[in-house]
Protein backbone atom coordinates (compact mmCIF):
# COMPACT_ATOMS: atom_id res chain seq x y z
CA UNK A 1 0.00 0.00 0.00
CA UNK A 2 1.20 3.51 -0.74
CA UNK A 3 0.51 6.27 1.75
CA UNK A 4 -0.34 9.70 0.30
CA UNK A 5 2.26 12.36 1.14
CA UNK A 6 -0.23 14.41 3.17
CA UNK A 7 -1.19 11.39 5.29
CA UNK A 8 2.48 10.60 5.85
CA UNK A 9 3.19 14.14 7.02
CA UNK A 10 0.14 14.04 9.31
CA UNK A 11 1.21 10.73 10.85
CA UNK A 12 4.78 11.95 11.26
CA UNK A 13 3.52 15.12 12.94
CA UNK A 14 1.38 13.09 15.34
CA UNK A 15 4.28 10.85 16.28
CA UNK A 16 6.45 13.91 16.90
CA UNK A 17 3.79 15.52 19.12
CA UNK A 18 3.27 12.32 21.10
CA UNK A 19 7.01 11.86 21.61
CA UNK A 20 7.26 15.45 22.87
CA UNK A 21 4.31 14.92 25.22
CA UNK A 22 5.90 11.73 26.56
CA UNK A 23 8.94 13.83 27.48
CA UNK A 24 6.69 16.23 29.40
CA UNK A 25 7.07 19.13 26.97
CA UNK A 26 4.03 21.34 26.53
CA UNK A 27 2.88 21.44 22.92
CA UNK A 28 0.66 24.35 21.84
CA UNK A 29 -2.38 23.15 19.92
Amino acid sequence: KQIPAIAGIFILGRVTVESLLSKGIEVPK
